[in-house]
């Protein structure tokens, strides 16, 4: 696991105790993209599953995750998909 996956997991574990997370590093995929210069830890593919997004909308969702993320992204990552669910959404959508 990279560091930086590692990083990503360790304060989304902090900030939204889920009880599902995954972390994919997809900077792969964007090899052949203008201003690709690194190997790897640029894009992240998350998908995150906690009771903290309960009631929350999907923008705010997102915010919560960049803000837990916030100096990891100002720090290299380029991209960051994110999938959040609650615990309820994720398994009627067959997450978990």
């Amino acid at each position: 696991m990279s560091d930086k996956k590692k990083i990503i997991k360790e304060k989304l574990f902090e900030n939204f105790q889920p009880f599902f997370l995954e972390v994919v590093d997809q900077t792969h995929l964007h090899k052949d993209h203008i201003g690709y210069t690194k190997p790897k830890d640029t894009h992240f593919k998350i998908t995150v599953v906690s009771d903290a997004f309960l009631e929350k909308s999907l923008i705010d969702r997102h915010r919560k995750v960049y803000g837990a993320l916030k100096e990891d992204i100002s720090g290299g990552i380029h991209a960051v998909t994110i999938q959040a669910y609650t615990e309820k959404e994720a398994k009627t959508a067959g997450v978990i």
